[in-house]
């Protein structure tokens, strides 16, 4: 029986895919790992790496592939793509020698746009289209070219008629917008057999990360909180009034009347990589992040446990940030905080994490919460549920809860 959704989420380091079941449930779960770049620098043919990790993803599920009855694709941003391959990714900065444009504007995009086309001049003049992250793999797989909108709020946060205008940029190449649970079609037929995938297989538009990560971890209603991490991490709290606050960014939520507010830690998972790789380096062998944390924690003298100290005192600081937005707003305050991303797998640390912030860690029933958003937008493309609200009471369970606790 065709029930499950196949989630897609394309990260910085990494593809996750799961198969989720109509209920929620996660029968399968694959991370294909990009290769670094070979220069060491950015990667600037990152896209290339994209449908063969879905397609080992893919390879990895073996006959339950056969159950999918749809696909959805999500993924980082602000990344700009050329039809080409060619990328610009979310976090690389620009040269130190690259001149470009810096005139003020509130979109997230423009600027990457304007970087994007400064060093790539010839490939932005001959694409004919210029896409974000998640749009270029779904043009990929279905030959719909698209750009996803979280909410029609987010149009400032995108592009205007007047930044296109101000910066030059050619309207026309920029695909059009769609809004979440927008069906792209049906996966090309010769690509769909070469993937593994059943024919006539529809493919719907997730959006970006951030986005379908609030959706999956339920942080949509007022006074609700989400800690989002990977390369990067982010507190995230939902409220009926949009706040303010330096070091805090706020943005429209997925759902019309509520404003997500953000504290980041732009760097935190980048971080603990780096040093996993450096340990590994030193050990002759890979070990998994398991290992990795079990070691840190029995020494509170090595300079992993010093890391991830500093980590959490991140992650703490951000919490207080939003904190004291959300009361001097006379907002309510959770008594708990919901966690997605690689950290909530490893129950040390989130414990240790727990312990330091004081408050109670809760993590859903994906740990990458982005999947379980990508399915409930694609149920809702489906038909299955006629909005975020309704899909998200079912296919949303809390798994663990974590109590802080004083350690010996």
């Amino acid at each position: 029986m065709k029930n499950t959704v196949l989630s897609v989420d394309i990260g910085s380091t990494s593809l996750k895919a799961a198969l989720i079941s109509d209920e929620g449930q996660f029968l399968d779960f694959s991370r294909q790992l990009f290769p670094a770049a070979e220069n060491g620098g950015p990667d600037y043919q990152a896209a290339g790496n994209w449908l063969p990790a879905m397609q080992q993803a893919v390879k990895e599920f073996g006959n339950t592939i056969n159950t999918v009855c749809a696909v959805c694709i999500s993924g980082n941003g602000p990344t700009i793509v050329a039809e080409t391959g060619e990328t610009l990714l979310w976090n690389v900065q620009p040269p130190d020698t690259l001149s470009y444009n810096q005139k003020k504007t509130n979109s997230l995009f423009i600027p990457r746009l304007d970087i994007f086309r400064t060093i790539f001049p010839a490939v932005w003049h001959n694409s004919a289209l210029i896409f974000s992250g998640p749009e270029y793999l779904i043009w990929q797989l279905t030959g719909t070219a698209v750009t996803i909108l979280p909410e029609k709020r987010y149009r400032e946060a995108y592009w205007t008629e007047e930044d296109l205008e101000t910066f030059s940029i050619p309207e026309k190449k920029l695909p059009h917008y769609v809004y979440p649970s927008f069906n792209a079609g049906y996966i090309k037929t010769q690509l769909a057999a070469s993937i593994g995938l059943p024919p006539d297989i529809p493919v719907f538009c997730g959006g970006p990360d951030f986005i379908v990560g609030l959706i999956g971890t339920g942080t949509l209603y007022n006074g609700t909180l989400c800690d989002c991490a990977g390369s990067s991490e982010g507190i995230n709290f939902c409220s009926t009034i949009p706040l303010s606050g330096k070091g805090l960014l706020t943005l429209p939520s997925p759902l019309p009347g509520q404003w997500n507010t953000a504290a980041l830690i732009p760097d935190s998972g980048i971080r603990f990589e780096r040093f996993k790789r450096l340990h590994e380096k030193m050990l002759g062998t890979r070990i998994s992040y398991e290992q990795l944390v079990t070691a840190i924690i029995r020494d509170k003298d090595s300079d992993g446990y010093k890391l991830l100290d500093d980590i959490a005192e991140k992650v703490k600081d951000a919490v207080e940030l939003v904190k004291k937005a959300a009361l001097s707003a006379e907002l309510p305050w959770p008594d708990h905080m919901t966690v997605t991303g690689g950290q909530a797998l490893n129950k040390q640390w989130m414990q240790l994490k727990c312990n330091l912030l004081n408050m109670d860690l809760v993590v859903k029933n994906c740990a990458q919460a982005e999947l379980t958003g990508d399915a409930i937008v694609a149920r809702i493309g489906l038909g299955d549920y006629s909005d975020i609200k309704q899909a998200s009471t079912v296919l949303i369970h809390t798994n663990t809860v974590y109590q802080p606790r004083k350690e010996p």
